[in-house]
């Protein structure tokens, strides 16, 4: 993982620490239940786990996801995650479509996620990769009407695959989630 990567990565999870901190919402009636749903935006980064030599590129990553609450704390969804960018005149992308599991430990609006599923690799005017594929995250729901329906949401998510050279990527961004 190169140097500017790290630094990213970094500086994202410790934005999405001082948030979670200082945002903290005492007394608010639980907004955690029935169907909900999310999208996002923000940067991706591609890197290869199995190609010495491959350099990692950035795009424009986002997500989007639906789902069902279980309880205040444990909420499922199917979801996407992708990421985009035009490399010398060709498109390339790669997404995840999974399973995902979303934990909120205790009353707070911080997130855990996880998730499996398909993960597909591919550009304009070649064959496509796929493979099986994993999500990792976090993030923060940041609540923008008193009843908690609306939120802002800070997320950073790692996606590793099983195709070929390995190809994974980080996205971080900002979305909506409503319940």
């Amino acid at each position: 993982m190169g140097t500017s990567l790290r630094s990213l990565l970094l500086g994202a999870l410790c934005t999405l620490a001082v948030v979670t901190t200082t945002q903290a919402q005492e007394g608010r009636a639980n907004h955690r239940t029935g169907l909900w749903g999310g999208i996002g935006l923000g940067y991706g980064v591609v890197g290869f786990l199995d190609c010495d030599g491959c350099e990692s590129e950035g795009g424009l990553s986002g997500n989007a996801r639906i789902g069902g609450t279980v309880s205040p704390s444990l909420r499922i969804a199917a979801g996407t995650n992708g990421w985009y960018k035009d490399i010398d005149g060709v498109g390339v992308q790669m997404g995840l479509l999974s399973g995902q599991v979303l934990y909120y430990p205790g009353a707070k609006d911080f997130f855990l996620l996880g998730g499996a599923g398909f993960a597909l690799l591919d550009c304009d005017g070649c064959d496509g990769e796929s493979g099986a594929g994993f999500v990792i995250g976090a993030g923060y729901d940041l609540p923008i009407n008193r009843s908690g329906s609306l939120a802002l949401t800070p997320f950073v998510n790692w996606i590793v695959t099983t195709i070929e050279s390995n190809p994974y990527f980080l996205q971080f961004g900002l979305g909506l989630t409503f319940n």
